[in-house]
């Protein structure tokens, strides 16, 4: 019997050290040194939801209200997506003789209602209104975050009732701090946020600065694309709301959706430049677009308060633009192009960022919103470090297919000084040469002579076609063959993957007589010379030459 008796008393024991230490926590109250400094409330908290956001501080402090409260068991409470305003209170405890002042942050941006309530031991009740309601300069302390101020009577209890809604995903990771520490904190802050904001600037600048230099489109897709994203967490980190908006409550709770609109276009845009989808995967290019215009009309309608509950949304077409980037990345990784790999790698990074902010919205993920924001923001330096590298490999390549076209050009010149020099070197050769240049021309007439006349000819007039479709091509329009090829969709082009260079082989064949086939494509010549004459403006001078041309070509093979 005694054995039974003494089990059941140590089973009570334990519950009370352990399952009733969370009660015993929250009912005992937090006693604040003078040296205390940073205090998470966490595990201190006692919460109540209100869900007609009715109740006042009257109301709460009742009898019957304070026994709906039930303890916090976790250091940052997730209250989800909940159109109820909640109510957390906790106590403090000043055990020195002297008047103490702290400060109880809210590391979050973005809350609209927030009402402090410092009850004293007299029964004074002391009331602080704040959140995103109210402009920038009736907060109680400027700062990117809400903090509100805490005076503590000497030798005194007091309690602290918390009344906060918002209409956006709620946590309370809530801090008590000392003026000193938190000054700290600001600092540090300060310096972390400014180095990040620096480096995206001095990207933004290099990379306008390059588009200036160069004319490549990608580069002012790439300044705009770093522009939207430096808006976007300017925004979320509240210093957007501080320094460029601080009258404009409406336009603060709007303006993370507004600017993730934009960065959705613009890396969309800078995967389309700097991929050339619409050159060689249309479809994927088109989806693109789709995306970009939802972008578009999705920043418009948030504009309009009956559509601002469809602000979490702009979460579904990150995770759209994400895929698609994913998908054009793998797909030119696949076809040899090999800048698309470090384009790969930057991608990663807001796929992995996308995929933590959605668990951590539903709770899978053990963090909270302001903390997943920190983390995506330094990690997105990486990503936009592998996009510049991938920039610069694409503009190296480049280059070396030019030093190639230009060691051909020269090849060419150099073969041609050094037959001239071989005629110079003396009067006999030169004439030996003559003589069998001449021999070679006089076998080439006897062999002309057995062909067909007409078909000669019309063999003659079709690369005079196809090169002078070329040169049109490229004094109206100012690209090159590989443009033409592409574009015209009648000849095939393939990189090579030792040189990088593309080569064009079928379609440089019908540039020359000797090359020609024998059963030449003539339609395929004609169809690149109606595309030619169809791109070129009505007032260029040699577009009825074209037209002649391509008319006398039909007649002569019909």
């Amino acid at each position: 019997m005694n054995k039974y008796l003494n089990i059941i008393k140590l089973s009570i024991l334990v519950y009370l050290l352990f399952g009733g230490s969370s009660a015993l926590l929250a009912d005992s109250p937090l006693i604040l040194n003078e040296g205390s400094g940073e205090i998470p409330l966490g595990l201190h908290l006692e919460l109540l939801e209100d869900p007609h956001k009715q109740w006042s501080i009257e109301d709460v402090m009742s009898a019957e209200m304070s026994q709906k409260f039930t303890v916090s068991k976790v250091e940052i409470p997730n209250l989800g997506l909940s159109k109820s305003a909640w109510w957390a209170r906790f106590e403090v405890e000043n055990p020195i003789a002297k008047p103490q002042e702290r400060l109880l942050e809210i590391p979050f941006s973005f809350m609209e209602s927030i009402d402090l309530f410092v009850v004293h031991e007299n029964g004074e009740i002391v009331s602080i209104s704040s959140g995103h309601r109210f402009s920038f300069a009736q907060r109680p302390l400027h700062n990117r975050n809400f903090v509100l101020p805490l005076e503590l009577r000497p030798n005194s209890k007091t309690a602290v009732y918390l009344r906060v809604s918002t209409d956006n995903r709620l946590f309370l990771p809530l801090i008590l701090w000392n003026k000193e520490e938190f000054g700290n904190k600001t600092k540090l802050d300060i310096y972390s946020l400014g180095f990040y904001y620096g480096a995206l600037g001095m990207m933004l600048i290099f990379n306008l600065f390059i588009f200036l230099l160069m004319r490549d489109r990608t580069h002012l897709d790439y300044a705009l694309f770093l522009l939207a994203r430096g808006l976007f967490y300017f925004s979320l980190n509240g210093f957007a709301f501080m320094l460029l908006w601080p009258d404009s409550p409406w336009l603060h709770s709007v303006s993370p959706a507004l600017t993730a609109c934009a960065t959705v276009y613009f890396a969309l845009q800078i995967t389309q430049s700097f991929l050339g989808t619409m050159r060689f995967t249309p479809i994927l290019h088109r989806l693109m677009n789709w995306n970009k215009i939802a972008a578009v009309l999705f920043a418009i309608l948030i504009l309009f308060p009956f559509f601002k509950p469809l602000i979490p949304l702009t979460l579904l077409l990150s995770i759209i633009c994400t895929l698609l980037m994913l998908f054009g990345s793998v797909e030119y990784i696949l076809r040899g192009y090999r800048p698309a790999l470090l384009f790969l790698l930057a991608r990663l990074f807001p796929f992995l960022g996308i995929t933590i902010l959605f668990l951590t919205m539903l709770d899978i993920m053990p963090t909270y919103l302001p903390e997943t924001i920190i983390i995506l923001q330094f990690s997105s330096l990486l990503e936009f470090i592998l996009i510049l590298l991938a920039l610069v490999q694409r503009m190296h390549l480049s280059h070396i297919e030019k030093d190639i076209a230009l060691d051909q050009v020269l090849s060419s010149e150099q073969r041609a000084q050094l037959l001239e020099k071989e005629l110079s070197i003396n009067t006999t050769q030169s004439q030996e040469l003559l003589a069998r240049f001449s021999e070679y021309m006089k076998d080439t007439q006897n062999w002309m002579s057995k062909q067909n006349p007409d078909q000669q000819a019309l063999r003659q007039a079709l690369v005079e076609l196809h090169q002078f479709s070329l040169n049109c091509w490229e004094e109206y329009s100012g690209k090159s063959k590989l443009d033409l090829v592409q574009e015209s969709r009648q000849w095939s082009a393939n990189l090579d993957q030792r040189t990088g260079t593309w080569r064009m082989r079928v379609f440089d064949q019908y540039l020359s007589l000797a090359t020609l086939p024998r059963n030449p494509r003539w339609r395929s010549v004609v169809q690149t010379a109606n595309y030619v004459l169809d791109q070129c403006p009505a007032e260029f001078s040699k577009r009825k030459e074209l037209k002649d041309k391509i008319d006398n070509i039909i007649q002569d093979f019909q």
